[in-house]
């Protein structure tokens, strides 16, 4: 196949994508396809981006209690759906803003977070525990920011 043709075919194929889930073909297709290389130039501001929002993390974990949750908060456990089976013993809140998977890797090593549980006490019946944010990682964050949501570069805000 020609790179033409190859390109007309890929131009069907997107097509094809409703609009509102082009960006994940995309992301997909870059993370696949697209491997980043040690080479790839990173732009001095997403760097500087990154190092704040760790910096902002780390500031907040020190005022938000460990799971994320404050006392005005309240949490409900899901009554139908895929999650319906979550409660209280088999969830965990971890907030993905305060804690990326480095943070997260550190808090199970130290002890102070276990991503299994035993299900029948005392046995070797072990699951794993599911663990929830209502946050967005930084990665997350990264991607809106710079796949989902319009530049406002040149523009006035």
């Amino acid at each position: 196949m020609s790179i033409e043709a190859a390109k007309s075919e890929f131009d069907l194929i997107v097509n094809k994508i409703p609009a509102s889930e082009r960006q994940f073909f995309y992301t997909w297709l870059r993370d696949v396809y697209l491997p980043a290389t040690e080479d790839d130039p990173v732009d001095e501001k997403i760097i500087e981006g990154r190092i704040n929002l760790q910096k902002i993390a780390s500031e907040l974990r020190s005022l938000v209690p460990f799971e994320g949750v404050l006392k005005s908060e309240k949490l409900f456990t899901p009554t139908s759906g895929e999650d319906k089976s979550l409660n209280k013993e088999n969830t965990v809140h971890l907030d993905a803003f305060l804690y990326g998977p480095d943070e997260e890797e550190i808090l199970v090593e130290e002890g102070k977070l276990s991503r299994s549980l035993c299900s029948d006490c005392g046995s070797k019946n072990i699951e794993d525990v599911t663990i929830l944010t209502h946050s967005c990682s930084h990665d997350r964050l990264e991607y809106m920011f710079r796949g989902v949501l319009p530049s406002i570069k040149d523009l006035s805000v």
